[in-house]
């Protein structure tokens, strides 16, 4: 007998089928980047939450105590709501459900802001599209499926994207050619590799202009502005270790350093300092997240960074002392680096 399934079903069970579905045989997975935002258009999102941090107990009676991520939180209206945020967090997205779920860092001068648990699109567990959380929602992507990194859940909940130091790298658009001065975090773990490799990495290949965030030689944190560059301890960079890795160079506007001063450091210890010359303002073409442009020193580079990389943060001008421990207090704590 033929089915009298109303049409608000049918639209139901359609949306079902639409869940499950499959690209090249391989199962699709798609982490949210922001409300509103298409993934793999790159179009500017109203906001950067994705909406998938960890909920809290929320009870629509508030029968249970009300808990929210990063939260104080109270019934009001047999709902829970958000009455402060907790630590360096806070509530972008005005939705009590997921609590205070962005970090509270600047927002001036925030070039990229790469999450593993935000923004991230995989097909078969190998990442093709990284979406970039900070207000410019630039994507690094990987069309080629033999060079996708891996997502790699952690013990404590949160994904790191995994880099296999062979072929790995994900490509950025053209630009990053306005910096006065840089501030770079990464969230990594570092696999041995005795040679040169990049974490973020901004250049024009063969015609230089390279900015070179990574770790190279000797297991040291690297800062690099074509020609000058500065190194960290020798195996201060140690591997099969969660670290907090910092860069921040000062710009022409610093009145705490003189512009060019970088300081390396590494949990929030400082590594080392020097001088590095402020980068030029060209716009540059190849630019990475996980990898470097050095295939012509083999002997020096093996150009693919091997490792996890959990949240990268990139501004692309000095911070001052109090902008750079906000920073790395709400990296501390989200990654219990603490």
């Amino acid at each position: 007998m033929p089915s009298s399934a109303s049409p608000a079903a049918a639209s139901i069970l359609i949306s079902l089928l639409a869940l499950s579905c499959t690209v090249d045989d391989r199962a699709v997975a798609v982490t949210p980047a922001m409300p509103g935002h298409d993934a793999s258009s790159g179009a500017l999102p109203d906001d950067r939450d994705s909406g998938t941090g960890p909920a809290g107990a929320v009870s629509a009676s508030c029968g249970a105590p009300c808990e929210l991520p990063h939260a104080s939180a109270a019934c009001a209206g047999s709902a829970c709501v958000i009455q402060s945020c907790i630590g360096p967090f806070s509530d972008a997205n005005g939705q009590p459900e997921d609590g205070c779920e962005t970090g509270d860092i600047p927002e001036s001068g925030l070039g990229l802001w790469f999450m593993a648990d935000r923004g991230v699109i995989a097909q078969g567990g190998l990442v093709s599209a990284w979406v970039d959380q900070s207000p410019n929602g630039l994507t690094a992507t990987q069309p080629e499926v033999a060079a996708r990194p891996g997502t790699l859940a952690q013990s404590d909940g949160l994904p790191m994207l995994s880099f296999d130091g062979s072929d790995d790298g994900l490509a950025l658009p053209s630009g990053f050619a306005e910096l006065d001065g840089a501030a770079f975090f990464a969230l990594v773990v570092a696999r041995p590799n005795p040679l040169c490799a990049g974490i973020l990495h901004f250049s024009n290949g063969a015609g230089g202009d390279d900015i070179e965030f990574g770790r190279h030689q000797g297991g040291v944190l690297h800062y690099e502005v074509g020609a000058a560059q500065l190194d960290g301890t020798p195996e201060g960079f140690a591997t099969d270790r969660r670290l907090l890795i910092s860069v921040v160079q000062a710009g022409s506007a610093s009145v705490a350093a003189a512009p060019g001063t970088v300081e390396l450091r590494i949990d929030g210890v400082r590594d080392a300092v020097g001088f590095v010359a402020l980068p030029a303002p060209v716009e540059r073409h190849e630019n990475y997240v996980g990898r470097n442009s050095y295939v012509r020193q083999p002997a020096d580079c093996s150009v693919y960074f091997r490792g996890l990389i959990g949240e990268i943060v990139f501004y692309a001008r000095g911070l001052d002392s109090a902008e750079l421990a906000r920073v790395e207090t709400y990296l501390r704590e989200k990654w219990q680096r603490l």
